[in-house]
């Protein structure tokens, strides 16, 4: 088992979450629902939500970057982040993927090999990690259970675009939160992860 990456969030340095941009995806039901008017206006909310983003920090994306897009998009989009992605998959990425197949190479992030297209290093499909003093389990998925839950730990997920009644913020009954672009509207930061994941309770389904 590999040790969770660690990292520091500071004025200088800072670390995001962000999932399920489904950017490019033509469905209505995506960017209506988003009340854009069109999948275009969607995907622009999408490019502008990135300028918050500055070389130095870390972007820490939980899946599902885009759908019915073109590689040659996809490659676009992520050449609008600036800084390092810790890139975990989620269930629709057809064009990530191909990315990953063919002109991913192998190295390592913090002593863990992994594969990295230019900044985007891809991690799998669980990541455990430390900022500051918290442990973070990321996940496309919402979990029941995870690593350290008995120790305050918290669990950061996608996937169900703001529709699960236990990733909300409004849940106070376990330290689980969707960061996705249906609730954040972009990358949101540890600092305001921290102050939502700091009024939630402390619960312990086993001895985890």
């Amino acid at each position: 088992m590999f040790k969770p990456i660690k990292l520091t969030h500071s004025e200088d340095s800072r670390v995001f979450w962000a999932s399920d941009f489904h950017y490019n995806h033509v469905q209505p039901f995506i960017w209506q629902a988003r009340r854009f008017s069109s999948v275009l206006e969607h995907d622009r909310a999408i490019e502008d939500s990135l300028s918050v983003l500055h070389q130095t920090d870390t972007l820490v994306y939980l899946g599902d970057l885009a759908l019915n897009s073109s590689i040659l998009s996809v490659k676009s989009l992520l050449s609008r982040i600036p800084c390092n992605v810790l890139y975990i998959n989620g269930n629709h990425e057809s064009a990530v993927s191909e990315i990953y197949k063919k002109e991913a190479y192998i190295t390592e992030f913090q002593n863990r090999p992994c594969k990295c297209w230019k900044n985007v290093y891809f991690m799998g499909d669980y990541l455990e990690l430390t900022v500051n003093k918290e442990y973070v389990t990321n996940f496309h998925y919402p979990l029941k259970v995870w690593n350290k839950i008995n120790q305050g730990s918290w669990c950061l997920c996608g996937h169900s675009h703001g529709n699960c009644p236990d990733s909300r913020e409004q849940n106070l009954k376990a330290k689980l939160l969707d960061v996705g672009f249906d609730v954040f509207r972009g990358p949101v930061s540890f600092d305001v992860i921290k102050t939502i994941m700091d009024k939630k309770k402390v619960v312990s389904f086993d001895h985890h």
